[in-house]
């Protein structure tokens, strides 16, 4: 990866000197004599000037654009701990609303390992122009922060059918799953002294 990105900010720093000397080379041709133009077209150099610049322009335009790795906890097709299901969360189109809109939301989806689909969240309405996270927890149950409204949403197996349920705060999901922000904000609760209960005031005489 390190080389891709050294080629890439090589190019680019001759990209960024190569096209304004051509352009200035150009420009300044334009000005002389047909005679002298035609004695400086001769020159090897200039070639190579304006052909470094084509090249730039071309390498530029078709550059492999390196992808950033996913995060821990926005992985696709994430293999359960007991290694019986296969979690992702893709965006789709969502289900017709009231007013017959659609509009993209992010779908939990929980596959076996065949493939076959066993759930899909066909009512979400989590947005997808927002984060959400997720993941599973060691008891194979998937847990689900939304960044839109910070909600928590936790699916299991009940009598081989996934069941979601909204839960009241995020104290049970696991860590690594939680976004970085909100990570910051459990770990300082976590520090935070525990406060000894205050004396009762004794009744006066």
């Amino acid at each position: 990866m390190w080389i891709l990105r050294s080629i890439l900010a090589i190019t680019t720093l001759l990209l960024l000197i190569a096209v304004p000397v051509a352009f200035v080379l150009y420009l300044a041709i334009a000005s002389l004599s047909a005679e002298r133009r035609q004695f400086i077209r001769r020159r090897p150099l200039l070639h190579w000037v304006w052909g470094l610049a084509a090249a730039g322009c071309v390498f530029w335009f078709l550059r492999p654009i390196p992808q950033e790795p996913s995060r821990v906890n926005q992985r696709q097709d994430l293999v359960s701990p007991g290694s019986n299901w296969i979690l992702s969360v893709p965006i789709e189109m969502s289900t017709p609303n009231e007013e017959g809109k659609q509009y993209h939301v992010w779908k939990v989806t929980i596959r076996d390992l065949a493939g076959a689909v066993h759930y899909k969240d066909e009512n979400s309405r989590m947005t997808g122009i927002l984060n959400v996270y997720w993941g599973w927890d060691t008891r194979d149950r998937v847990w689900l922060y939304n960044s839109d409204d910070g909600q928590v949403w936790r699916w299991h197996l009940e009598d081989g059918t996934w069941r979601k349920r909204k839960m009241d705060d995020e104290d049970e999901m696991p860590d690594w799953i939680l976004p970085e922000y909100v990570r910051k904000i459990r770990e300082e609760k976590r520090a935070e002294p525990a406060h000894p209960l205050e004396p009762s005031q004794s009744s006066g005489r």
